[in-house]
C-alpha cells in the first residue's frame, strides 16, 4: 500500500496531498526546505479526510470539488480517454454522445484535472451524420441535430 502525504506551505497557503512528495513539490517549484509539515497517511479516504480537515483548521476554507478523491478520479478518467483515443478504441455512439478529450500530454492532463478544470482541455466531438470533427460552438451550430446530412433534421 502506497503512502499519501499531506504537506503544507505557508507561502502557498493551503494544505496539500499528494503520493509523490518530491515530484510534487518540484511542479510546484519548491524545495522540502519550504515544508512547514508533513504528515503520511495509509490510505486516501483518511489522508482526503485530514486534508479537508486541516485546510478547515487553517482557516484556508474548502470546497468538496477540491476533495483529492474526487481529482484522482478526473485524472484517471482524463488518461483513460487520452488511451482510447490513441489506441482508436472509440465507437462511434461513445463519440456522438460525449466527444473525447485532447491535449498535448498525459501529465498536463492530470495537472488540468488535478485543479478539477476539465472544461479547459479541449473538447472534440463527432457528428454522427457526416463524421466530421470539430470542438465548441462549431459542433453545436452546424452538427449533431442540425447537421445538413441528417434524414430527420427538426
Amino acid at each position: 500500500m502506497k503512502p499519501y502525504y499531506l504537506y503544507h506551505i505557508p507561502q502557498r497557503k493551503e494544505w496539500g496531498c499528494t503520493t509523490n512528495l518530491k515530484r510534487r513539490l518540484r511542479h510546484l517549484k519548491y524545495k522540502i526546505e519550504d515544508v512547514d509539515r508533513v504528515i503520511t497517511c495509509g490510505n486516501v479516504d483518511m489522508a482526503a479526510d485530514m486534508e479537508r480537515d486541516l485546510n478547515i483548521e487553517y482557516g484556508y476554507g474548502w470546497n468538496p470539488s477540491q476533495d483529492y478523491r474526487v481529482i484522482i478520479k478526473a485524472a484517471k478518467a482524463a488518461l483513460l480517454v487520452d488511451y482510447k483515443r490513441h489506441n482508436h478504441m472509440f465507437t462511434k455512439e461513445e463519440c456522438s454522445l460525449g466527444g473525447y478529450l485532447v491535449g498535448k500530454y498525459p501529465t498536463e492532463k492530470c495537472i488540468t484535472a488535478r485543479k478539477n478544470n476539465i472544461s479547459k482541455l479541449n473538447l472534440y466531438k463527432i457528428c454522427p451524420y457526416c463524421n466530421i470533427k470539430t470542438r465548441g460552438a462549431a459542433y453545436n451550430r452546424y452538427h449533431g441535430d442540425k447537421c445538413k446530412l441528417n434524414p430527420n433534421p427538426h
